[in-house]
């Protein structure tokens, strides 16, 4: 009698470990090449998938910040986005309910207000982030051309 008690009892603690959720703990691209552990397979593919194509999403920028939870096969997504990228939080709902094995997705993405002074910073971030190594300067301006005389 206590073998099949001890037996149960273990049963019990191995399937509440298996329902373990999974989340992107942060950004989802501070996770990006990182490898899904722990939770059942079934959720770990889905939190895999949804990682993959949040990423994928058109309009997600560097200045949005998407996270996930997979508990089962509920997915909550949650962070927020640039007014700019407003209808980013709509695509993604639309593709998580897409990913195989979802039957219910939360939708917690936050639209934040539209700021002049964010924009031109962004703006300005994105500008020395893509201007070729050379030209970048502390003033921001272009350096003039190298000419030998």
């Amino acid at each position: 009698m206590q073998n099949i008690l001890l037996a149960v009892l273990v049963a019990g603690l191995s399937v509440a470990t298996v329902a373990q959720d999974i989340s992107s703990g942060g950004p989802v691209v501070a996770d990006y090449g990182k490898k899904i552990v722990g939770g059942d397979p079934t959720t770990a593919a889905i939190a895999k998938e949804v990682r993959h194509e949040l990423l994928m999403l058109p309009w997600y920028s560097l200045f949005d910040d998407l996270e996930f939870n997979v508990d089962g096969r509920t997915v909550t997504l949650s962070g927020s986005l640039t007014s700019e990228h407003a209808v980013t939080s709509k695509d993604a709902k639309n593709v998580v309910k897409r990913i195989e094995g979802v039957e219910k997705v939360i939708n917690n993405i936050e639209v934040l207000p539209p700021s002049p002074m964010d924009t031109r910073v962004r703006e300005q971030a994105t500008r020395r982030y893509h201007a070729p190594v050379g030209c970048r300067d502390t003033s921001g301006r272009p350096r003039p051309a190298f000419t030998s005389s």
